[in-house]
C-alpha cells in the first residue's frame, strides 16, 4: 500500500508540477501527512510528543523537507523510471553514514555492493555523453539527504516513540 501511494504521489507531483513549486508541493505534503496522522498523534498523546532532542528533530525535517522538495523537482524534470531509480541509492549512501555516524561495521561484500551501486548510478547518468541534466544531480543529493534523516531517526528512536518522530517531523515539515 505504501509502494502503491509514493507511485501515484509520483504520478500526482510529474502532472502538477508544471504549474506548481516543487517547495510548495512538500509543504502540501506534510500538511495532509499531518491530517492523515492526527488519529495516530491522538492515540500517542500529548505526554509521550514531548521530546528532549527537540533540535535533532529539527535539524531532520529541514533535511528532510529539502530532500522532499528536492525529490519533486526531480520527479518533474527526469523521466519518472530515472528518477525512481534514483532513490535507490539511499541504501548506498545509508551504508556510508552508518559506519561514520553510527559507528557500524560493513563488511568487504557490503563495500563491494556499493561500490557497484554507485557504479550503476555513473551508467544511468551518462555524465561523459555532454548532456547530463542538473535534475540528476538534485535527485542524487535528495538521495543523500534522506539517507541522512534516516540515521537521525536511527539516534531519535533511542528516545522516542515513532508517533513522536512523525509527530515532530510534520510540525516541522508544514
Amino acid at each position: 500500500a505504501g509502494t502503491v501511494c509514493f507511485v501515484l504521489t509520483d504520478i500526482v507531483v510529474k502532472d502538477t508540477g508544471k504549474n506548481i513549486h516543487p517547495a510548495q508541493m512538500a509543504i502540501f505534503r506534510y500538511c495532509v501527512g499531518f491530517l492523515l496522522l492526527t488519529p495516530l498523534f491522538i492515540r500517542t498523546g500529548v505526554v509521550r510528543l514531548k521530546t528532549k532532542r527537540l533540535r535533532l528533530h529539527f535539524v531532520r525535517a529541514i533535511i528532510a523537507s529539502i530532500g522532499q522538495a528536492g525529490m519533486f523537482y526531480a520527479v518533474i524534470h527526469l523521466p519518472l523510471a530515472d528518477a525512481t531509480a534514483m532513490t535507490f541509492t539511499r541504501p548506498l549512501f545509508l551504508t556510508i553514514l552508518a559506519i561514520f555516524i553510527l559507528k557500524e561495521l560493513v563488511g568487504l561484500q557490503r563495500w563491494g555492493a556499493t561500490i557497484v551501486g554507485f557504479a550503476g548510478v555513473i551508467v544511468m547518468m551518462r555524465p561523459f555523453s555532454g548532456d547530463v541534466d542538473i535534475a540528476w544531480f538534485v535527485a542524487l543529493f535528495t538521495a543523500l539527504l534522506f539517507a541522512w534523516g534516516l540515521i537521525i531517526i536511527r539516534v531519535l528512536a533511542r528516545d522516542d516513540p515513532p508517533g513522536t518522530i512523525l509527530f515532530w517531523y510534520h510540525i516541522f515539515g508544514m
